[in-house]
Parts: C-alpha cells; structure tokens; sequence
C-alpha cells in the first residue's frame, strides 16, 4: 500500500524504466494501487495488461506528445548504460541529454498550468497572449517574433486543452518527477553517516552517470520544481546484483565471496520498498529536493555475508582486496569495497510502513524465489 506523508493519490503515473529491476515493481505496485499507469519501453518485457507501453527511446523520445494530457507524475527508473569505460561516458552524456529535454518540458508544460491565462475565458486569454507577443515582439527580430509568437499560441492551446480535459481541477497540479539515483554518488565514507546534505563524491559507476542527473540537480532544491530525487542504497532482490555476485557464484564455488576485510558498511533496501518509496514521493505533493531512501540500520559487508551463507548453508571465504581490483578493475572493484551508511534527515517517508524491515527474513524470501 502506498504510504505518503499528504495521502494524495496520483491519478496518472508515466514510468521510464518499467522493464528494468526498481521499474518493475513500480509497475507493479502502482498497478495494485489502480493508478493509471503509462510506461515507455525501449526494450524488455512490461506488463501491459497493468497498463499502456508506449514504444521509443528516452533518448529520442518526444515530450511534447504529451502536453495534451500530462501525467501528474513521471516515476524515472531508467538509465542509459555502458560496458566500457568510454561507453560509460557517453551514456552519461547522453543521459544528460535526454533528461534536460524531459525537464525542459516538465517546466514548460508546468509553467503553463501555473499560467493565470488559463483561469480567463477563451477571449481574454488570446487577449492576453497577444499583448504579451506584442510587448516581446519589439525587442526582437522579425524571425525570432514570429517563433515567440508560434511558442506562445502552442502554449497556450495546451493550456485550453489541459483546461477541457481536466475542468480545471489540475491547473495548479505541477506534473511531479521521483528520479532514481544511487549512494555511489556521496562515495566511500567509511563509518561517518551519509545525508542527503553530505557532499558528492561520484565513485564507481556514478563517476560518469551522475552527469545525467544534473539537469534534475539544479533544479531539486527550488521549492516549485516538484522534483525528487532518490538515493538507492543497495536494492537487493530477485536479481540484480545480488544474485550475480552471491548467489550464483556461492552455488559455483561453494562458499559466499567476501569481498575485502568485511569491515564496509553497506545499507540496503529491498526492492519492493525503493519501488513503494518512489510512488509515496510521487503522491506527495509537498515533497522536493533529494531524499535518502532508507531500508533499515547499515550492517557490516562480513556480517551481510555470513548472513546469506547461513541461509545457503555455505562457508564464507575472503577475497582480499587487491585480488577484486585485479579481478573486476577499478570500476566494479570500488562498487563491491566501498562503505557506506546511508540515513535521512527528511521526515516525508517515516510514515511509511517497510515491507521488508527484517534483512534477515527477506534474505530468505530472496533466496527461496532465486531457487523456484
């Protein structure tokens, strides 16, 4: 059940990611919630007896097409990847560019809801566009008049549109954005508590796909963007990581890796509760900034393994840390080493009741599902 601060319900929900490990449950959850659920699938499987799949890439995706009947919130589990280094940086790159274009949008189209025009009749608002046109057209050349001009009567014919579809009612409804972030981006902090005030130090992955969240960055922290960002800690569930690097290579090996001395904290969430965080951020039309999405107290990475080797009935071996830099390389090496303990400072989700708060209970729920 979805859990918000406001217990406002979001009517519509567009998902970018609804194929990826968070995204599906989002899907899912939001399903079960009967919000009216819209996904955009580049490739992967989505459910589309929960909900309308739209086909395109967030790259290339065109915002505009719905201006006409925004959702009230867009759910941004989506990410675009690379295996290599350089791919790495273009994907960052290329993130960026696709989530300045959602934002750019998500501002137009909100600023236009916001408009006081929309609240006159049809008459006094074409009045009224037009002597803003004519006030702007003096100061600019005939070409560039002519594209104020065409930007503004666009506008404008959203807003009559937003106006008929939703009788007014979603006028001053900002269409909300929840994006999905990752705890790599505070770095390695050893044992000092990381909130959403610490500062960023990108490791690992985020060194280059932080780049895609700045558009969100610089406008999370202005009191009208109604804009989340979400810093995941580690998700674990019926996949992802988890299963690649202690499941399947404990079953391989018959022992669990440790990866290090064991001493690096690692705060962890399962993915049901990421996916019921984000959808109480979308419905709570108050929150905005960034928020840590916690699953409970850190634990040690020793204690982690010797919890999941229990449940597999397995021994737990070292890995000494040069041999995971040798192994894996500086890139994945610093994502299974680094330590973090990741808190919040913000009072929107403690209202929300965790699925999962036993790790030890959902360790085994996890395992037993990987086994089916």
């Amino acid at each position: 059940m979805m859990t918000s601060a406001s217990h406002n319900r979001i009517p519509s929900i567009f998902v970018l990611g609804a194929s990826g490990f968070v995204g599906q449950q989002v899907w899912k959850l939001g399903a079960q919630e009967q919000v009216t659920l819209t996904a955009l699938r580049r490739r992967g499987q989505v459910d589309e007896t929960l909900g309308k799949v739209i086909q395109g890439d967030m790259a290339s995706f065109d915002w505009s097409s719905l201006s006409a009947q925004p959702p009230d919130a867009i759910i941004h589990t989506a990410r675009i990847s690379g295996r290599t280094a350089p791919e790495r940086y273009l994907a960052g790159w290329r993130g960026w560019l696709a989530n300045r274009s959602l934002e750019r949008w998500r501002t137009s189209i909100n600023h236009t809801k916001d408009d006081s025009r929309l609240h006159l009749p049809h008459s006094e608002a074409r009045a009224s566009m037009n002597h803003t046109e004519n006030d702007s057209r003096l100061h600019l050349p005939h070409s560039e008049a002519r594209a104020s001009m065409n930007t503004r009567a666009n506008h404008a014919d959203d807003g009559e549109r937003l106006s008929q579809t939703h009788s007014g009612e979603r006028l001053h409804t900002p269409t909300r954005l929840v994006f999905a972030s990752g705890s790599l981006v505070y770095g390695d902090c050893g044992t000092t508590p990381v909130y959403e005030s610490s500062p960023l130090h990108p490791i690992a992955f985020q060194r280059s796909y932080v780049r895609a969240e700045k558009p969100f960055l610089k406008r999370a922290h202005q009191s009208d963007a109604a804009l989340c960002i979400a810093r995941l800690p580690w998700i674990y569930g019926a996949g992802s990581w988890f299963a690649q690097f202690y499941i399947r290579t404990a079953r391989r090996d018959g022992y669990v890796t440790q990866y290090g001395s064991g001493k690096q904290l690692m705060s962890l969430i399962h993915v049901e509760d990421a996916a019921g965080m984000m959808l109480s951020l979308a419905t709570n039309t108050t929150a905005s900034g960034v928020y840590n999405l916690v699953g409970g107290p850190a634990v040690s990475h020793g204690d982690f393994c010797r919890l999941v080797a229990r449940e597999l009935g397995l021994p737990v071996k070292e890995m000494p840390e040069t041999q995971v830099w040798s192994k894996f390389g500086k890139t994945v090496a610093e994502a299974l080493t680094f330590s973090s303990d990741v808190r919040t400072e913000r009072e929107e989700l403690q209202s929300y009741i965790l699925k999962h708060p036993s790790l030890e209970t959902s360790i085994r729920d996890v395992i037993t599902a990987l086994d089916r």
